[in-house]
């Protein structure tokens, strides 16, 4: 009996039931309002790299949580929590991905970006534009 075959067997498993739990939950995650909507985002922030892309193999599903990241940038004027977030996996993106695949990414969700960023300009800064940064 071989030990270490069967634990990669079940770790494969695992990890192809997982992803397909969370590629489903993007696809329902269409129909959530409100705070389901918010934690649904917030839940897919955080799943690690591992699971969305693996150098080593067929395994690249960024795509998916391009739009995840979008969505979560186009909800930050409800919560700025989900754009703080939303920064922080943009980072740990960048040290983890290839460059080639980092800047697809960023070209399609850095000008969503600047929509967070923006404030608009007070009666003191009449003709300015300002940026939170």
């Amino acid at each position: 009996m071989d030990v270490s075959g069967d634990d990669e067997a079940e770790r494969s498993t695992t990890f192809n039931m997982l992803l397909s739990f969370l590629k489903e939950l993007i696809g329902k995650s269409e129909e959530f309002q409100d705070e389901l909507l918010e934690s649904t985002v917030g839940l897919m922030l955080n799943v690690p790299i591992v699971i969305i892309y693996q150098a080593d193999s067929s395994v690249d599903n960024l795509h998916l949580w391009k739009g995840v990241m979008i969505k979560a940038l186009e909800l930050s004027q409800l919560n700025n929590r989900l754009a703080m977030t939303c920064i922080t996996t943009l980072e740990k993106w960048f040290n983890a991905l290839p460059v080639s695949l980092v800047a697809e990414l960023y070209a399609d969700v850095l000008p969503k970006l600047s929509n967070f960023l923006y404030i608009e300009s007070s009666s003191d800064n009449k003709g300015q534009e300002t940026y939170f940064f």
